[in-house]
């Protein structure tokens, strides 16, 4: 992979920068709480650097730790609000089947039965809903966030999943909410870089989250290592990069 290229760059002409670079982290692990599959090109960069600052002139590299945070940040914001009802983690009142999430009406209750006894029928989904609410709380954030990927898998995205671009081919431009099958990899104020892990053509293409635009702009890029082969390029000729030219300054990559 070319980010290999860039890593010798930097160690070569710009040694305050590649000594910011993080070492390699537990990939396998991070791609796991995501409950995604990453292309090769992605594995490969955090198996070579856990994150660096200044390598890119808009954007900072996440370390692993940021990219599943960030990831997790972005798809509780694009979890829509309920119209009407609490949220129980994670769920309306109304997804739970009702009151409580027991699956029985909110009127007043029958009192004419000669027993306090009552049976409750729950379907599979309030079942599982129940089940879910009164297990044990997760207690580290390894815990939270594989529950979170579970739920993900389980629901075939995440509440509020109708309004998620999965039936879009990788890609493809939208104004909706983030997708579980974004990873993002760098960002600034807001802003992100993401691998689109969507089917189709274009399958690991990057693209800038924009928290206004969304991904209206389309792909920047098509693979991560495209990205990295246009960087090396400027960074060895001094060309523009993404509107910026590279110098180093002593002993660090700065950008103008």
């Amino acid at each position: 992979m070319t980010f290999s290229a860039v890593l010798e760059w930097c160690a070569l002409n710009a040694p305050v920068t590649f000594a910011g670079f993080g070492k390699p982290g537990d990939v396998v692990a991070a791609e796991q709480l995501t409950g995604t599959v990453w292309t090769d090109d992605l594995r490969a960069l955090y198996s070579q650097a856990n994150g660096c600052r200044g390598l890119l002139p808009w954007h900072e590299i996440f370390t692993l730790d940021e990219v599943v945070s960030t990831r997790a940040m972005q798809l509780e914001l694009a979890q829509p609000e309920p119209d009407d009802g609490e949220r129980y983690d994670g769920f309306t009142e109304q997804e739970l089947g009702g009151w409580d999430g027991l699956g029985v009406d909110n009127a007043a209750p029958d009192e004419s039965h000669e027993s306090d006894d009552f049976e409750v029928d729950l379907d599979s989904d309030n079942r599982a809903a129940l089940m879910q609410l009164f297990s044990p709380a997760p207690t580290t954030k390894e815990e939270v966030l594989l529950e979170q990927a579970a739920r993900q898998r389980a629901l075939g995205g995440y509440p509020g999943k109708n309004s998620e671009p999965v039936d879009l081919e990788a890609g493809s431009p939208f104004t909706g909410e983030f997708s579980p099958l974004f990873i993002p990899f760098a960002g600034l104020d807001g802003n992100c870089l993401f691998v689109d892990l969507r089917r189709g053509p274009q399958h690991g293409c990057v693209t800038e989250w924009d928290e206004v635009d969304a991904a209206y702009g389309g792909p920047r890029w098509l693979s991560l290592d495209a990205m990295f082969v246009e960087l090396l390029a400027a960074l060895r000729s001094g060309d523009e990069f993404e509107g910026h030219v590279p110098s180093v300054v002593r002993g660090e990559l700065a950008w103008e």
